[in-house]
């Protein structure tokens, strides 16, 4: 598999986040100590801060599924993979926010959305892609050989994560210098393979216009409010 895997779609694939790991694991470690620590924010506003990403997940998963089963999973991985590395650069620019309520609502609603939208339709993108360029004889091997790289990408972002924090960086605040840098680093992993990234199964040709309809979030926002409206009023009509 080592020896060929820039020579197959799904070796391409796994080449690609392993080293998009690489760079969200260098700044994994640090959101907490940097609510924490750096602007000292209290345990409940960083429960709020956490679980924010978790709810705009949520919100936003049915319309990823829909746009993954029309227009395929390497087009919702690209629009993904941009959300996902703007995430560290949101905390970044944080830094200069002085007052403390707008900085708190910026990160409850700011990089907490772009997560939820980004890692909602890359985390779906990845599980299908494998299910679509494997045959079922194969797909234990392939989500082997993924999860390697994946936790391989992972331990070697955490390990130099730790070694700039160890020597720490005299020209800027250490935790805010990672962030910049696993920003770049998912920049740079996500323009080197995602554009030899191929489709595996025939899917509707996309167009920005097309993506910006699709892949809105206030569509999503929209859709959860709707359905929990209906579902309120079943409660009612039961009640």
């Amino acid at each position: 598999f080592l020896r060929n895997m820039r020579k197959t779609p799904f070796g391409i694939f796994v080449l690609y986040r392993g080293a998009f790991s690489i760079a969200v694991g260098i700044s994994a470690a640090y959101w907490a100590v940097y609510m924490l620590r750096e602007i000292n924010l209290g345990y409940f506003w960083f429960m709020l801060i956490s679980v924010s990403a978790v709810s705009f997940q949520i919100i936003f998963l049915p319309i990823m599924g829909r746009f993954s089963d029309r227009y395929g999973n390497i087009a919702l991985l690209r629009a993904c993979s941009f959300f996902i590395t703007m995430v560290p650069l949101l905390w970044f620019i944080s830094s200069f926010i002085k007052n403390e309520f707008y900085l708190r609502l910026f990160l409850v609603i700011g990089p907490q959305m772009f997560a939820g939208f980004g890692w909602a339709g890359y985390n779906l993108a990845t599980n299908n892609y494998i299910y679509d360029a494997l045959s079922k004889e194969k797909i234990g091997f392939g989500l082997s050989y993924l999860n390697f790289f994946v936790g391989t990408g992972l331990f070697i972002g955490a390990i130099i994560g730790s070694i700039i924090t160890f020597f720490q960086v005299s020209f800027m605040n250490t935790i805010l210098f990672i962030f910049l840098l696993s920003t770049i680093l998912r920049a740079l992993s996500s323009i080197i393979f995602l554009k030899q990234l191929k489709e595996v199964r025939h899917v509707k040709k996309l167009s920005a216009h097309i993506m910006f309809t699709e892949l809105n979030p206030a569509t999503g926002i929209g859709h959860e409010i709707r359905s929990l409206g209906h579902f309120v009023s079943k409660v009612k009509h039961y009640i």
